[in-house]
């Protein structure tokens, strides 16, 4: 019997070694969907879109002194009267965020394991920012160098041909998953690189974050519990079986 009841707990243990005591909640984030979504040959403010300057726990501002964040549609262009080009191209669905020349915040405590930037356009002659850069931040700062990425030139942008011939950059993956082996992240600062100062936007697209979140106990642990419980007495039985047919013969 104390054998049997060795063997159960060894077996409990390990299968709830096994089991994996976090569950990863995955959030993707785009700017389709909003309440107060615009006309997608339009920009308006992403608070005024989203109705908060908060979405699915992530809050999104510009630098103090900057203008704020913008939801873009991707109809919008900024010289509509000619016309010139459209200013940007989601990785998804017809709407993307796009800052305001400066640098850019994103406060939560999930954890960013990808993103999506491209290169804008103005008025077809090359523009916006060339680079951007992720920092993860804690409360004393910085707790990574962060991860850059180069976006895309202009599409068909010539200097040399004269004249508005540039088209928005297609946007580009940016791999985070290595945050994932931080600890006490409080937030993220969008960093950019650039060629002109007053041009130097990008635009954002397809925010995926993660949170891991314990197990209940209850549901996930006893269920494990409760079927080792069962194998272990159904071994035990059989060797009660078997040692009670041995004894008969002897």
């Amino acid at each position: 019997m104390k054998k049997a009841i060795s063997m159960l707990i060894v077996s409990i243990g390990l299968n709830l070694s096994i089991a994996n005591p976090t569950k990863a909640i995955n959030i993707k984030i785009n700017f389709d969907d909003l309440s107060n979504q615009p006309a997608q040959d339009a920009t308006i403010p992403f608070e005024q879109a989203n109705g908060s300057k908060t979405l699915n726990g992530v809050t999104f501002e510009n630098s103090p002194n900057g203008q704020p964040l913008s939801v873009t549609g991707d109809q919008y262009r900024v010289d509509s009267v000619t016309p010139g080009p459209t200013f940007g191209v989601p990785h998804s669905g017809n709407y993307f965020l796009n800052n305001r020349d400066t640098t850019a915040f994103l406060t939560t405590s999930l954890v960013l394991t990808e993103a999506w930037f491209g290169r804008v356009e103005y008025y077809g002659y090359g523009g916006g920012a060339t680079s951007v850069t992720v920092v993860p931040l804690g409360v004393n700062g910085s707790l990574d160098p962060g991860v850059t990425v180069s976006l895309l030139s202009d599409r068909d942008y010539d200097p040399n041909k004269g004249g508005a011939n540039g088209l928005p950059g297609l946007m580009v993956k940016m791999d985070t998953s290595h945050f994932l082996n931080l600890q006490g992240i409080t937030g993220y600062r969008i960093d950019l690189g650039q060629d002109n100062v007053n041009q130097a936007n990008w635009a954002a697209d397809d925010f995926t974050f993660t949170s891991a979140t314990p197990v209940p106990w209850e549901t996930d642990a006893l269920s494990v519990i409760g079927s080792t419980v069962i194998f272990g007495l159904g071994v035990w039985g059989k060797q009660k079986f078997g040692q009670h047919q041995k004894n008969k013969k002897d």
